[in-house]
């Protein structure tokens, strides 16, 4: 009784009462008390080895909804495409499971239509489709990547890589598509309709990977996804043959349903893969901006910008390079005068001169007004890597291992990603007026934590910021949940 009472942090008198009562409802006793002391009855025996059954039962299911919560175990179901699952989910599975490596993800591989009849039939969590759908209202659709149809050929086609060929003579050529179930399919023919043409394929193929393995021996041209085709354009045995004009972009994007709520693991790997399939953090900032544009809300016309960085070396026109992404997420949907744009030259001769020319430009503009920032998993910001010291201005950087293998989810191969940079410095980020720090996702959330509540240290050199006058600091709730 008077275990019970320290317990229950109430009084011995209490627990006895209680007690007393339940026996009266029971209508037997199930305790005997004497002198020496209290035992239970036959019947209050029974009852206590099955209430004490009960409440292990109850105390396992505590923890286990507990660890849980705390992703330490948990499932997640995932309908998609086996392009889709090769060519862009496969990295950020890996990445997630290297943080959450007790929670099990189960695929399931099937087309777009497939897939959304899983997600309706309560088969799977989320869904990962070619985008643009027909939403009949009962999916919630987020767009991950822009993605670019191509048409490819081989050897027997590459004099047509100058001159390239128009979209209604398209079909004097043999033509290999998707099969017509497929929605990138669906796409190709809407469009082509819409441009008042039809196409006829010689041959449908249900894999992309087939359909560049059938170019490559010349059996036509087929139209594939240009991001997910890179490493096999390889200009020896497939060439991409330019459209005219060029297939609309379009994207693949994450569906799940709307007004159903998520597991604990897969709201987390949903927010984890929204925050860096997008590529870079800022990404929604800049979807407002456009739109806020749009409405005539904010006006771009005499506006001086500079990157914080750009790879080296790198084309300007590839698709992964700074420049283009800061033109097909902003620069292009905006008044923005493109002279008055400013981000290190990747094609530059000398990366040293480079940098010397680009820290020379942004005093002649009289410095940065507003810097915005997102954070690497490293603490890196610009690509300011983890060093011995913080380096003060424009620079020529070896890339870290980890921020490599982090954005090696954005191109064919991490042997593809760049090794080098070119980066403003911490002296440079922190003689701005005003910093803005954009920090999402739950991989973001130790590093955040060590930015705002640890040591200063070039080992992070996000922690800097902690000595500059005016840092606003946004972040989503995975992101500052070790802040809270």
């Amino acid at each position: 009784m008077s275990a019970a009472a320290r317990e229950l942090y109430i009084s011995q008198p209490a627990i006895s009462m209680a007690i007393r009562q339940l026996e009266s409802k029971l209508g037997k006793p199930l305790l005997i008390r004497s002198s020496k002391g209290i035992k239970t009855t036959a019947e209050g025996a029974v009852m206590y080895e099955y209430l004490s059954k009960a409440l292990d039962l109850v105390n396992i299911a505590e923890k286990k909804f507990t660890e849980m919560l705390n992703l330490e175990i948990g499932e997640i179901k995932i309908g998609a495409g086996d392009t889709i699952i090769a060519q862009f989910l496969m990295p950020y599975i890996e990445k997630y499971l290297e943080n959450f490596s007790n929670i099990n993800i189960k695929v399931n591989n099937r087309t777009t239509f497939e897939t959304i009849n899983l997600l309706k039939n309560g088969q799977v969590d989320i869904g990962f489709v070619n985008l643009p759908l027909e939403d009949d209202g009962s999916l919630e659709i987020i767009e991950c990547i822009s993605i670019h149809d191509c048409v490819v050929g081989g050897s027997k086609y590459a004099h047509l890589q100058e001159s390239g060929i128009k979209l209604e003579d398209l079909s004097k050529y043999q033509l290999m598509l998707l099969e017509q179930e497929s929605n990138s399919r669906r796409f190709l023919d809407k469009y082509a309709a819409e441009n008042g043409i039809t196409l006829n394929p010689a041959i449908e193929l249900g894999s992309s990977e087939l359909l560049l393995k059938f170019a490559s021996i010349n059996l036509g041209l087929a139209v594939v996804i240009r991001e997910f085709s890179q490493s096999q354009i390889d200009n020896a045995s497939i060439f991409e043959i330019p459209i005219i004009p060029a297939f609309p972009s379009r994207a693949i994007g994450l569906i799940k349903l709307r007004h159903v709520a998520l597991s604990r693991a897969a709201d987390s790997f949903v927010k984890n893969i929204i925050s860096l399939a997008t590529g870079s953090t800022p990404v929604g900032m800049y979807k407002e901006i456009v739109a806020k544009h749009k409405k005539s809300e904010v006006d771009f016309k005499g506006v001086t910008t500079f990157n914080l960085d750009e790879y080296y070396p790198i084309k300007n026109n590839d698709n992964q390079s700074y420049i283009y992404f800061m033109k097909e997420n902003l620069f292009n949907h905006i008044n923005i005068d493109m002279k008055k744009v400013n981000i290190p030259n990747g094609e530059a001769a000398d990366p040293l001169i480079e940098c010397a020319e680009y820290e020379k430009k942004i005093k002649a503009a009289g410095g940065i007004g507003l810097q915005v920032l997102g954070i690497g998993q490293n603490g890196h910001i610009g690509f300011n890597e983890p060093c011995d010291v913080f380096e003060a201005q424009t620079h020529y950087v070896t890339l870290d291992e980890s921020t490599i293998n982090a954005n090696s989810r954005f191109f064919e191969s991490k042997e593809q990603v760049p090794k080098h940079a070119l980066s403003m410095g911490i002296k440079t980020i922190m003689m701005a007026k005003k910093i803005l720090l954009l920090v999402t996702g739950e991989v973001k959330a130790e590093i955040l934590k060590k930015t705002i509540t640890g040591d200063i240290t070039p080992s992070v050199p996000a922690s800097v910021l902690q000595l500059h006058q005016d840092v606003i600091v946004v972040a989503d709730e995975a992101a500052a949940r070790f802040l809270v």
